[in-house]
């Protein structure tokens, strides 16, 4: 096939052209026309022999001439054809790719192209090298021609979209360095980058498509998209245990079908999970202002609104399930200076559109439910009413989450002197006879109340 923008000849099954970039429509070789012959012609007489010595001398002339020419040629006829084809690729406004015809190739290559922010954003130049980087790596080649123009800055793009924007593509060890080298145009050699043969990873990719599908099925029927989102989180975090150790921990195979990851394989899955749902979602990164760690997190689109979602702090640790309190929505749609309070932002690279900013809790779960303290509210009007339930009951449990760290662990400390004094001013006569309470990070508290 040959790319009808640079003219180029590139592999009938490519979607893109290595040379160029540009997505392919291109001209297949025509099979040879047959020649018709037609009926023999008649006899003439024959014709004066001075005739024939004046077209043979034309004959003559003719044969020369060919042969000055192609022996004062400078370069063999393949060159040329190659010299032509490349100064038509490099005009400007005319041999451009059409930015409507790149984004429908992109479509139909790339899974959940319209819910990926990242990718959207890219200019087309950057798009383009991007969906040949991508269609290599899916198929997975040992090695990928690009045009010779792509820069170092566009190789760091890809490589971090790759890992980042695209969950189905676990099969790639993105901790290995990318090798290239640069001649005509520029190779990258992707064979030890691969930590599963393609076979498996055909394998792998259906036994996620099959955990995909059912957490999908039991979240489609749900009223909007932050029920969805919030059965997505659940079966997560019920499924999928924290590890660091863990072979592909760091995917999203290792959270959907091993049940055991870190952070970014949590955030992979989620992203994933919630993107076969129609709802957009990203993947943020940043250090620990405590310790320096690094970790990843999600942002989710919902009614057209960027909010924060943290799974990781939900997801079973060892064999504790949830620290013995159930599941905690710790940080689910929460706004950025929430987030942001915890970890400084990593920097994203050249050529990127900057984060969704969200400012608001309006669809925290703790802020739907009634449970969360804003800074200078008073925690005991939220939970008395629950309190005379439990009271009456004799048994339960309450939770609040507190916007500050600060009115939260003050709170907790004063916590056996506030209750008393509400009793015995509110329920002196309570049936439940003990109660214990937890404190996570300051900001999470769980009070259970025995018989």
């Amino acid at each position: 096939m040959y790319c009808s923008h640079c003219g180029r000849r590139a592999a009938d099954a490519s979607a893109f052209c290595p040379f160029c970039g540009r997505p392919l429509r291109g001209i297949r070789p025509s099979a040879a026309v047959p020649v018709q012959r037609s009926a023999p012609a008649p006899r003439r007489r024959k014709k004066p022999a001075a005739l024939l010595v004046l077209v043979f001398l034309l004959l003559a002339a003719g044969l020369a001439s060919f042969l000055w020419t192609r022996l004062s040629l400078s370069e063999p006829l393949e060159e040329l054809g190659d010299r032509v084809r490349d100064s038509i690729s490099h005009q400007t406004s005319d041999s451009r790719p059409d930015s409507a015809e790149l984004a429908g190739a992109a479509e139909d290559l790339i899974p959940h192209f319209h819910e990926r922010y990242y990718i959207n954003t890219l200019s087309d130049e950057d798009l383009g090298v991007f969906c040949a980087v991508y269609e290599a790596v899916s198929e997975c080649r040992e090695t990928c021609s690009l045009p010779s123009g792509t820069s170092d800055r566009q190789l760091k793009l890809c490589w971090y979209l790759l890992q980042l924007e695209c969950p189905e593509l676990f099969h790639v060890d993105y901790a290995r360095p990318l090798n290239y080298s640069r001649g005509a145009g520029l190779t990258l050699e992707l064979a030890g980058n691969y930590m599963l043969r393609e076979r498996d990873y055909r394998a792998a990719l259906r036994d996620c498509r099959d955990v995909l599908n059912e957490i999908s099925a039991a979240a489609s029927d749900a009223p909007d998209d932050r029920d969805r989102e919030a059965l997505v989180f659940r079966a997560l975090a019920e499924s999928c245990l924290y590890d660091t150790q863990a072979d592909f921990c760091a995917t999203a195979y290792g959270a959907l079908v091993g049940g055991r990851a870190k952070c970014d394989g949590i955030s992979l899955a989620l992203k994933w999970a919630l993107e076969d749902l129609g709802i957009p979602s990203l993947i943020v990164t940043g250090t620990s202002l405590d310790d320096g760690v690094g970790h990843a997190w999600n942002m989710v689109c919902l009614g057209g609104l960027w909010y924060n979602v943290d799974l990781t702090p939900s997801v079973r640790r060892g064999g504790d399930s949830h620290s013995g309190l159930g599941l905690v929505y710790h940080s689910f749609n929460v706004s950025d200076a929430w987030m942001e309070e915890d970890y400084a932002l990593s920097e994203l690279p050249d050529g990127l559109k900057s984060k969704p900013r969200c400012r608001t809790m309006e669809q925290s779960w703790y802020v739907r439910s009634g449970e969360f303290v804003f800074t200078g509210e008073d925690p005991m009007a939220l939970i008395s009413g629950r309190l005379r339930q439990i009271a009456s009951e004799g048994s339960g449990s309450v939770q609040l989450q507190f916007e500050s760290r600060r009115e939260g662990r003050a709170f907790f400390d004063a916590l056996d002197g506030t209750l008393q004094r509400w009793m015995e001013r509110e329920a002196p006569d309570a049936s439940f006879g003990s109660y214990s309470s937890t404190l996570l990070n300051d900001r999470f508290l769980m009070i259970r109340f025995e018989p």
